[in-house]
C-alpha cells in the first residue's frame, strides 16, 4: 500500500474557517491578569465541555468551577502541602522534581494565578473517565480561545489525588469518595495575549 508523507492541510477554497483557527491558534497561557472573567463566558465554556463526545452516554459527573479567590488560594495551598510531603528522587521526570523544590516557597502559586479553576468530577468506576475527561477539557480549551480567553490543562491534583490534603480539599468541594478527578483547567485573561511559541513540527503520514 502506497504511503504519502509529507500531506499539508488545506481548507474549501483555500482559507481556514474560525473554528479551525481557534483550534491551530489555541496554547497554553502560564500567567494571567486579575480581571475576573464574565460569568457568561465561563457558563459557555462548561457548556461546551458538558457536549464533548463521551463512552457509553456516560457525561462527566461534574463540573466544579473556583472563582473566589480565598478557596482558590486554598487549592493552591492544598497542591504545595501535597509536594511538600514527596521526596524527590533521581528517577523522577525533572518537571516532578521542580514542583516539589516549588513547595518549599510559601508563597508558590500551583494555578499561575489564574482567576477560574474548574475539575471535571467523574466516578471511580466509570472506565472512560480519563477519556471523557481529556475530549471535556480539550473542547472547554477550544471555547477559551473563541472567547479570547486564556487557558491551561493542570495535572497536579490527578498526580496528587490519594495525598491526605488533597483528599481534604475535595471533601470539601462536595467531591465524594466514590469520585475522582482526571483533569483541571485554569482559565483568565493571559498576561500575554500574543501567539504562542512556534510548535514542534509533525509528520502528516496519508495511506493514499
Amino acid at each position: 500500500m502506497p504511503v504519502c508523507r509529507g500531506a499539508q492541510v488545506s481548507w474549501k477554497g483555500g482559507t481556514v474557517n474560525q473554528t479551525i483557527e481557534y483550534l491551530l491558534e489555541r496554547h497554553s497561557a502560564r500567567a494571567y491578569l486579575p480581571e475576573a472573567v464574565e460569568p457568561e463566558k465561563v457558563e459557555t465554556i462548561l457548556e461546551a465541555g458538558r457536549a464533548a463526545a463521551h463512552g457509553l452516554s456516560r457525561q462527566p459527573r461534574k463540573f466544579v468551577t473556583i472563582t473566589q479567590p480565598e478557596l482558590l488560594a486554598k487549592v493552591s495551598a492544598s497542591i504545595r502541602d501535597a509536594f511538600r510531603m514527596m521526596t524527590p528522587t533521581e528517577q523522577m521526570p525533572t518537571v516532578l522534581k521542580q514542583l516539589i523544590a516549588r513547595a518549599a516557597d510559601d508563597d508558590a502559586d500551583y494555578l499561575y494565578a489564574a482567576p477560574v479553576f474548574v475539575l471535571v468530577v467523574t466516578h471511580v468506576e466509570d472506565t472512560s473517565a480519563a477519556i471523557d475527561t481529556s475530549l471535556a477539557l480539550g473542547n472547554m480549551m477550544i471555547a477559551a480561545q473563541a472567547l479570547e480567553l486564556g487557558s491551561c490543562w493542570m495535572n497536579q491534583i490527578p498526580m496528587l489525588i490519594k495525598m491526605p490534603s488533597i483528599q481534604s480539599l475535595l471533601r470539601e468541594l462536595g467531591i465524594s469518595e466514590n469520585e475522582t478527578v482526571h483533569g483541571t483547567l485554569v482559565l483568565g485573561y493571559p498576561v500575554d495575549a500574543s501567539k504562542g511559541p512556534a510548535r514542534q513540527a509533525s509528520e502528516f503520514i496519508s495511506f493514499c
